[in-house]
Order: C-alpha cells, then sequence, then structure tokens
C-alpha cells in the first residue's frame, strides 16, 4: 500500500508557488498604480482653469475669454474689434481703398493727393501761408467726416442748403447752424479766423470729391 504522504507535493513546492503568485500580483499591482498616476498627471498638464482643454467660455457681457495650455487669455473685446475695422472711427472700408460713411459718402481714389481722405486732411489743419482762404474743420478727420454726413443728410432733405450743378458734380453750400470750424488762410488770418457755419459739399452721386467750412 502506497503512503498518502507520497500524493502530495512538497512542502517547498508549495511555498516557491506560493510566493511566485504573490511576486506577480504585487508587480501587476505596482504597474497599475504607474498607470494611473501617469493618466492623472497628463490629465492636470492639459487641462485648463475652466477644466476644459481650449474651451473659450462667455461671460455675462458675452466678451469673449479663452484658455490654452493651463493659461487664461484676456477676453476680446468685440467694441474694440470693431473699432479696429474702422477709419478714423467712422469710416468702413467697402472695396480696396474704398471707404463708405454712416450717411452712405464713399471715399475713394482720386484728387491731386491720390486719395480723396488725403486731399480732406488738408482741411483739419491751417495753412496760413495759403493765398485767400482756407477752411479749417474742428475736431480733426474724425470730426470733418462727422460734419459732413451731417451736412450730406441736411442736403438731402433740402435744409437750409443751395444746390448748383457743374458737369457731372453737385456742389451744395449748408448752413448747419453752429460751428464746425474756422476760416484760415491768409485771408482768415487777417480777419482774426472767423467762425466758420457752413460747409461747401462737392460730390458725384454719393462719391465725395472735397469738402470745406465757410
Amino acid at each position: 500500500m502506497v503512503s498518502a504522504s507520497r500524493d502530495r507535493p512538497p512542502r517547498s513546492a508549495v511555498l516557491r508557488a506560493i510566493s511566485l503568485v504573490l511576486t506577480v500580483c504585487l508587480g501587476i499591482a505596482v504597474l497599475a498604480g504607474r498607470s494611473d498616476r501617469t493618466g492623472r498627471a497628463g490629465n492636470e498638464g492639459r487641462t485648463g482653469p475652466t477644466g476644459q482643454t481650449g474651451e473659450i467660455s462667455r461671460g455675462p457681457d458675452s466678451s469673449v475669454a479663452s484658455t490654452e495650455g493651463g493659461v487664461r487669455k484676456a477676453p476680446i473685446d468685440p467694441q474694440r474689434n470693431q473699432e479696429a475695422a474702422s477709419l478714423h472711427g467712422i469710416l468702413r472700408e467697402i472695396s480696396k481703398n474704398r471707404f463708405l460713411s454712416p450717411a452712405g459718402l464713399v471715399y475713394g481714389p482720386g484728387s491731386a493727393e491720390g486719395h480723396r481722405l488725403e486731399h480732406l486732411r488738408r482741411h483739419v489743419e491751417d495753412d496760413p501761408g495759403r493765398a485767400g482762404s482756407h477752411g479749417v474743420f474742428d475736431g480733426g478727420m474724425e470730426g470733418a467726416l462727422t460734419t459732413i454726413d451731417g451736412a450730406y443728410q441736411r442736403a438731402l432733405s433740402g435744409q437750409r442748403t443751395t444746390t448748383r450743378s457743374d458737369g457731372p458734380r453737385t456742389i451744395y453750400t449748408v448752413d448747419l447752424g453752429k460751428r464746425v470750424g474756422y476760416v484760415g488762410g491768409s485771408e482768415g488770418q487777417r480777419r482774426g479766423n472767423p467762425m466758420a457755419r457752413r460747409v461747401r459739399l462737392v460730390l458725384e452721386g454719393n462719391y465725395f470729391v472735397t469738402a470745406f467750412p465757410l
């Protein structure tokens, strides 16, 4: 009769097997822990303050803020963008070198200066050495453009306006009833640079040619 002890594996073999299983389990646990930490670190490095990568959020004032790489960027100001896209704070470019005013006047290439706006620029500064009178608008280019739009609207309605034609051009003289500039040049200087309330406006259709205070 064979002894039952021969059917059981030696105790040393059992211990080695248990040790091997424990070692494998411990190795798997270590590897899983490292993978979990690496995944969390990667997500934290990619996520900004809003918790979403590159996410754009809108505040109550509808200004736009964005996050990228964990750094919050300044909000986009729609009004500032609009001002940047306009010329002299009032004109909108409708094609290359052509600009439209709010009242519907078009400023484009022309005049000896190469562009009607460059010609108008001569009428926002005095030239005391110029012979005769030289009308000067108040308020720089923005002031001149705003005054011209007002004169054009009044001319279209016929209010305090005289009109005459010269070929394809229409010449308006509009009394705006308030100061819009002054009379400069050598004659204006001799007269003490009197205030101007009228505007001479020359157009071809709705295309601006020239304008100056009288």
